[in-house]
């Protein structure tokens, strides 16, 4: 389950690198090159190679939001839509996984280190994500501004590299310093001082109920009342 959790993202990126790098290796070789060009004040992405060969990108040029190159990792736009999966992705597999290994294979870990697991498993999410956009989204994006040509899979390829390497990073920074174990006890604190300060909420109605039903409920205790009032000085003229 672990494996699922940290590595789905990465395994689907996988995939979508060894399809471009298949796609463009019939188009004469591996390391065919895209440049984006202007026209109209449109973005397009002109590929390398012979397109006639290719199964897939079929045609010398496509617009930058061209779902095909979108799903074959090419280009800025593809790089957010990866991102934008992978977030989904960790923000729906960590809840899921986290709260399946609770149930199932450990059970002694309590509510507050499950929450807090499932807390540092999407901000690690997010943060090699992030990375793995830079990587293969912004840098390219700047290089193809400036006029160069960009290897198409390369930056799937550095993207997916970067990712693997923020996660273990993160993943090393967390164990080395504690951080989930800290958040897991910060939580079990503020449960802690919550359940005190609705135990003495709880007293103090009690408190107020009991008094009530005395002063209120009994004889004695509205003469009681009546002498406390006189005593506090309201209600004593005319008394």
């Amino acid at each position: 389950m672990g494996t699922i959790r940290d590595h789905t993202g990465t395994v689907s990126s996988s995939i979508v690198l060894v399809k471009l790098g298949a796609d463009i290796h019939r188009s004469g070789t591996l390391f065919a090159t895209y440049r984006v060009i202007l026209r109209q004040g449109k973005s397009y992405i002109v590929l390398s190679g012979y397109a006639g060969l290719r199964r897939y990108l079929t045609a010398p040029v496509y617009g930058v939001g061209n779902p095909k190159v979108i799903k074959m990792g090419i280009g800025q736009v593809a790089a957010k839509a990866a991102l934008k999966s992978g977030a989904v992705l960790t923000l729906i597999l960590s809840p899921a996984v986290r709260t399946l290994e609770w149930l199932f294979t450990d059970e002694l870990k309590t509510m507050e280190a499950m929450l807090a697991h499932i807390a540092t498993d999407i901000a690690k999410g997010l943060i090699a994500a992030g990375a793995a956009y830079f990587t293969a989204g912004v840098v390219p994006a700047a290089l193809t501004a400036l006029g160069f040509s960009v290897v198409a899979v390369i930056p799937v390829f550095a993207g997916i590299g970067v990712a693997i390497g923020a996660g273990l990073a993160l993943n090393w920074v967390d164990n080395s310093l504690g951080l989930t174990e800290k958040l897991t006890d910060a939580l079990i604190q503020h449960k802690e001082s919550w359940a005190r300060t609705m135990e003495e909420n709880k007293r103090n109605i009690e408190q107020v109920q009991r008094e009530a039903s005395y002063y209120f409920g009994t004889a004695r205790g509205n003469l009681d009342f009546i002498r406390r009032l006189r005593g506090s000085g309201v209600g004593s003229v005319g008394w």
